[in-house]
Formats: C-alpha cells, structure tokens, sequence
C-alpha cells in the first residue's frame, strides 16, 4: 500500500487496536471517507514470510487476531451487512475447528490452544459487534 503523508495527516495512523489483520481495511474504510484510492491489478508485492503451509502453521495469535477483527472492522456497517458477518465468520470458524481437529499428526494439545484462541477470537468479536460488555481486550 503507498499512502501519501497528507492522508495520514488528514485520517490518521493504523488503528493499533487491531494489532494485526484487517487493520488495513479499517484504514482504507476511514480513507474512502476523504480520498479516492486506487488498485493497481499488475502491482506484484513480495512478503518473505508469513501464513505457513497449511492449518498446522497457523498460530493462536493468527487464529484469534483474525476472527476477532474481521467482526470489529464491520461493527458499524448495516444491520443486513453485519449478519453476512456475523455468518460468514461463524461458519469459517466451524470450518477452521473442524480441519484442526482433523490434524491428527499434531498434539492435541496444540490443537486445542488454537481452537481455543480462535474461539475466545469469536466471542470477543461477537461481543463488541453486538456492542456486549463482556470484558474483552478493547480499548
């Protein structure tokens, strides 16, 4: 993404609240606001490390940052958006609990850390979607 100074100056930084994943949507939505953006479909961007090779790799942090922010980053869309949201996540969650369990080569007890961090990733998102005080990590 190359973002000229004035756009932040007018906008704002990254929202460090969402610490990793959809942090950029947010922005970009802020932008929109203001700004015209454009995508350039011949871009080609190199990212030396990253996701890993399969459900193996993924992390409690990736499992839990990117279920929880995919709901905060829509919080305040339409109600008839926010239930695609709320569904789409639900079901992606069902469908990343259902291929962890089927890891049998891992230790079970990794597996359950990760279904245990994309889970507590659900209800925290849930929860600030649906504007529920729960205690989640927010600020």
């Amino acid at each position: 993404m190359l973002v000229r100074s004035k756009v932040f100056r007018d906008v704002g930084l990254l929202d460090e609240k969402y610490f990793m994943y959809h942090e950029d949507l947010e922005f970009s939505q802020r932008v929109l606001k203001s700004f015209e953006m454009a995508y350039i479909p011949d871009a080609v961007a190199y990212h030396k490390s990253g996701g890993g090779k399969g459900w193996r790799n993924y992390t409690e942090l990736y499992l839990y940052y990117h279920t929880r922010n995919r709901f905060w980053v829509f919080e305040n869309s339409s109600w008839m958006y926010k239930l695609y949201v709320a569904m789409f996540t639900t079901i992606n969650s069902l469908a990343k609990s259902i291929l962890i369990v089927q890891n049998i080569g891992d230790p079970a007890r990794k597996a359950r850390k990760q279904l245990k961090a994309l889970w507590a990733g659900w209800w925290d998102g849930l929860c600030v979607f649906l504007h529920w005080n729960n205690g989640s990590q927010r600020s």
